[in-house]
């Protein structure tokens, strides 16, 4: 336990000068916190007089703190400097976004001190009813506080009772609606009463989260109605969470192709394709390439249709593509080669609304002409085949 002043200067030190109000607070080690008038402070004790005129004589070891509202005086058991979480942080929320205090867990001062005996009742059972409802953390002091609650009792005509939220520097952000109470408040049991009928009415505060992820707080009575309903998402073509969205589709594709068949050779491919994403399950586009032919440095060009199914509204898209066109050879002035076929199936995986890694495998045939030299007849023949590859897939939608 630390004191930040030293007390022990004499063996008696009288403080009836401190205050001719009562202004000073006093914490006591079990819970309880008053506004008390100090008349004498010893190696042993504390005498303070209350709100309700009452003396009391304390020992100094059941004391946690007293505090003057002045400078002149302070007295801890613990540094304050250690339990006080009001930093730069809780400030700026305090400034800027006071609601975000209340949240569920927040941590919450009630102070029981109070001008008349009736609100201090009502203090004392608001107290219990929030500690009750685990709603928020109810602390011993303000300074382990985010936010305070202060409960009051009016005697205006019919009398009312409310409560106010106020930040650590005093600032109110939130005042609840009066509400009517019993004409006979005095008895405790009608003072329990009262702030019954306060916590039930209120209700305290509800939180309402909004599709948009806005966030309101309304007290209970400030509500009419609420049902339960599915959200309903805009759907321009597609959902940010099913299929693909409609619009634009990039498609840059690398493969390997496996040679199979007697004309069959392995080739590395490339494919770029832009389309037109119809709607979440089809697509339609126009490519453009190339295959490099490993067993002679050959190049072809294709030029393409491609047709693109998907067969699943999620982020994780099964399809079928087809690629229908006709292959340049970039080794012969472009001279035309043959159509080329390769339908294909594979898995898109949707990282974003418009963004997809694709991996899949097909079986491309590419027409091709054979030409074969005669020497003895000093002519050409030409046969047409069909080169075949296995090909594995790897490429990107956009």
């Amino acid at each position: 336990m630390k004191k930040i002043i030293t007390i022990l200067l004499t063996l008696l030190i009288s403080v009836m000068a401190l205050s001719q109000d009562k202004n000073s607070i006093i914490k006591l080690t079990d819970g309880n916190k008053y506004r008390v008038k100090i008349i004498l402070l010893d190696l042993d004790r504390i005498t303070y007089e209350t709100e309700n005129d009452i003396m009391r004589s304390t020992k100094i070891e059941e004391v946690e703190f007293v505090e003057t509202e002045n400078d002149g005086f302070v007295f801890y058991q613990y540094d304050k400097e250690e339990h006080d979480i009001y930093n730069e942080t809780l400030k700026s929320i305090s400034e800027n976004e006071p609601m975000e205090l209340i949240k569920q867990g927040g941590k919450v001062f009630i102070p029981i001190s109070a001008k008349d005996y009736k609100t201090v009742l009502g203090r004392f059972f608001i107290k219990d009813k929030i500690s009750e409802s685990n709603l928020w953390q109810v602390v011993d002091t303000e300074y382990e506080a985010e936010f305070i609650l202060e409960y009051y009792f009016e005697e205006k005509g019919r009398d009312k009772n409310y409560f106010v939220l106020k930040t650590r520097d005093g600032a109110e952000f939130y005042r609840s609606k009066n509400i009517l109470t019993s004409s006979s408040y005095i008895p405790m049991n009608e003072a329990k009463k009262s702030v019954e009928k306060l916590y039930k009415k209120v209700d305290l505060f509800h939180r309402i989260e909004t599709a948009d992820n806005s966030t309101f707080v309304y007290q209970m009575d400030e509500i009419e109605k609420m049902i339960k309903e599915p959200i309903k998402r805009k759907s321009s073509g597609s959902n940010s969470r099913s299929g693909l969205q409609s619009g634009y589709k990039g498609i840059i594709e690398l493969g390997y192709q496996i040679g199979v068949g007697e004309k069959g050779k392995n080739r590395l491919k490339l494919n770029i394709i832009n389309g037109y994403q119809i709607n979440p399950h089809l697509s339609l586009g126009l490519g453009t390439g190339l295959r490099y032919y490993l067993y002679k440095d050959a190049v072809l060009i294709p030029i393409f249709a491609d047709l693109r199914v998907s067969f699943m509204s999620k982020n994780v898209l099964p399809y079928f593509s087809l690629g229908v066109g006709y292959s340049f050879s970039a080794d012969n002035s472009f001279a035309g080669v043959g159509v080329i076929l390769e339908p294909s199936i594979g898995v898109s995986f949707k990282v974003s609304k418009k963004f997809a890694i694709n991996l899949g495998g097909g079986y491309e045939m590419q027409r091709m002409t054979l030409y074969k030299y005669n020497y003895n007849k000093d002519t050409y023949s030409e046969r047409k085949y069909i080169s075949g590859a296995i090909s594995i897939n790897v490429g990107i939608s956009f």
